[in-house]
């Protein structure tokens, strides 16, 4: 068992998202502190005063003209606006229930989607209403279905004006304060109504529904309070939105998390690394989530990127720290940006499925000992790690990691219970616990190489294949022997410069890297099975490699298809 974590408590004035947004303030939050800002003007679009009464007329709008009802399934098919965050609390507020999006999702994606949680309404994009429509079209709901649009919309596409509905957004949030004083949140059972109807990253396959109770989103609330109540969460934290609304962090951290503890946000409509590093300097943000693309970003902004227009150095001195989740980041990556910045960069672990945070790295624990590691657990969150026997391991071993607590998901959209008889979830996730109770993940179970009566991690070959000089990005998995009855590596690389390559100097290229590895592993670790250049290596938006669609992977489902359809025959 992991070492024991604080306890949790959970206050029952907060014990649901409406409530601890619009009836706890024990910190006593000023009304017009701001809440909302715009990037690109710097305007503040709304003060906590504000952005708490914007969320009542929406939630009345929802209620009175929409005709949404509790335990009714929203969805949104949108961008990043600085709106998303209003509207996301006004469907919590009359007690329903929230599903987002992406918005890079296709007809297809958007169908799975659809089909899993089955929304009774639909806010979308204009732009994206066409992909929208399709996606609709082959899904199970009525195609009748209504299409609630941004008021920017100026022309509804043809054949879908008679299920286009503008929403006057601005117009909505910014009526009378007198309309809404007596709204009330619609009163809910926390611990078992659905808050978020969200999607699991979908590393291994389609993507799972994750049902999120209003206790779970609260949990965590409070958990990162209790860890980072004096470093993350004061008077002075200001921070940026870099990652998406409908992205689990866009939902539980910056909608409920931030706004709740009163943490300034900074919207910019769409990521930019140049607008990112000016934002430091003109809105003194103190604090950025990050993936890691978005770090490799920072750190391959040219240098006058960082400079102002008198041409001395931008003023960054306010960056306290960035924080990186959803996959790790190399610590020559870690360093390289921290040392660029002059911040401290804190290493997350966590998952859709958790709320989403599990563990978190403090400020004052990213040297020594803790170098490396995602930090502590979260107070309340209970943590072991076994064997493929379902063993315990301790000390250094490294197991699967199991969690228990209260920000565990309610469950999997249409799926069998995901916890065990105790209450444990199976991560899918190897690491250990150090001494001290650092948390140090190793790899993915079910990425695992078993090469004979070993077990190989991709993500340790694909660290040592992105310290070559000439490799760009690498993605690792297996391909299976009969010959050998066993799985061996074979790697993907995507290199940095591809220019004037004919085919000798590919293969002596290839033969390089091969030994850059091979040089520096045990014998069994070695790229077996062969090493191959693509143009890019796939990722999902959280910059985790995406293995199930690397050249292999995608001829085993190739195999395994046909080998189904000539057993029908």
């Amino acid at each position: 068992m992991a070492p024991t974590t604080a306890p949790l408590t959970i206050p029952p004035a907060a014990a649901s998202i409406p409530n601890l947004l619009l009836n706890y303030n024990p910190r006593s939050i000023p009304n017009d502190k701001p809440a909302i800002i715009d990037g690109p003007s710097g305007k503040t679009v709304f003060t906590y005063a504000t952005f708490r009464n914007a969320v009542k007329h929406f939630a009345v709008y929802l209620r009175d003209e929409v005709g949404v009802k509790p335990g009714d399934v929203v969805a949104f098919y949108s961008g990043t606006r600085v709106y998303f965050p209003v509207c996301v609390h006004g469907v919590l507020a009359i007690g329903a229930t929230v599903t987002a999006l992406n918005p890079l999702y296709q007809a297809k994606e958007i169908t799975h989607a659809l089909n899993l949680a089955k929304p009774s309404h639909i806010f979308a994009e204009p732009t994206l209403v066409p992909s929208l429509q399709s996606g609709l079209a082959a899904s199970k709901l009525p195609s009748s279905l209504t299409i609630h649009v941004w008021d920017d919309m100026v022309t509804p596409p043809p054949g879908l004006q008679s299920n286009i509905r503008p929403v006057p957004i601005w117009s909505i949030t910014s009526r009378s304060s007198s309309s809404v004083e007596t709204f009330r949140p619609h009163p809910i059972n926390p611990d078992t109504t659905p808050a978020f109807l969200t999607f699991s990253s979908g590393t291994s396959g389609l993507s799972k529904g994750v049902i999120l109770s209003h206790t779970n989103v609260v949990a965590t609330c409070f958990q990162q309070l209790g860890r980072l109540h004096d470093e993350l969460y004061t008077s002075t934290t200001v921070t940026v939105l870099v990652v998406p609304f409908f992205h689990i962090l866009g939902l539980g951290g910056f909608c409920v998390q931030y706004v709740c503890h009163a943490v300034p946000i900074v919207v910019f409509p769409r990521f930019d690394v140049h607008e990112l590093i000016k934002a430091i300097e003109t809105h003194r943000i103190t604090h950025i989530n990050i993936v890691p693309p978005i770090g490799v970003a920072l750190l391959n902004a040219k240098e006058e990127m960082l400079q102002g227009d008198n041409g001395s150095r931008r003023d960054l001195s306010s960056l306290k720290c960035l924080m990186n989740a959803a996959a790790p980041l190399k610590l020559n990556l870690a360093d390289a940006l921290s040392k660029r910045y002059g911040c401290t960069l804190t290493q997350w672990y966590g998952m859709t499925e958790m709320s989403p945070s599990v563990s978190s790295q403090r400020e004052d624990e990213v040297d020594g000992g803790a170098r490396g590691s995602c930090g502590k657990m979260n107070p309340g969150i209970e943590a072991k790690t076994v064997d493929e026997e379902g063993r315990e391991t301790t000390g250094s071993i490294p197991g699967e990691l199991l969690l228990r607590g209260p920000n565990l998901m309610l469950g999997y959209v249409g799926a069998d219970e995901a916890r065990d008889p105790d209450g444990w979830f199976a991560t899918g996730d190897i690491g250990y616990f150090d001494k001290n109770g650092f948390l140090f993940i190793v790899d993915r179970k079910k990425e695992m190489i078993k090469v004979k009566a070993h077990q190989v991690a991709p993500a340790e070959l694909e660290s040592i294949l992105l310290s070559h000089p000439d490799v760009r990005d690498a993605g690792v998995c297996s391909i299976y022997s009969d010959a050998e009855a066993s799985e061996f590596p074979i790697a993907y690389v995507a290199l940095k410069n591809t220019s004037n390559l004919d085919s000798k100097t590919t293969e002596k290229l290839r033969l390089d890297i091969r030994q850059h590895v091979d040089q520096q592993v045990a014998h069994y670790k070695r790229l077996k099975g062969g090493l191959h250049f693509l143009p890019a290596i796939p990722r999902n938006p959280s910059g985790k490699v995406l293995r199930r669609l690397l050249p292999a992977n995608l001829e085993k489902t190739t195999q395994t298809q046909q080998t189904v359809l000539q057993s029908r025959l």
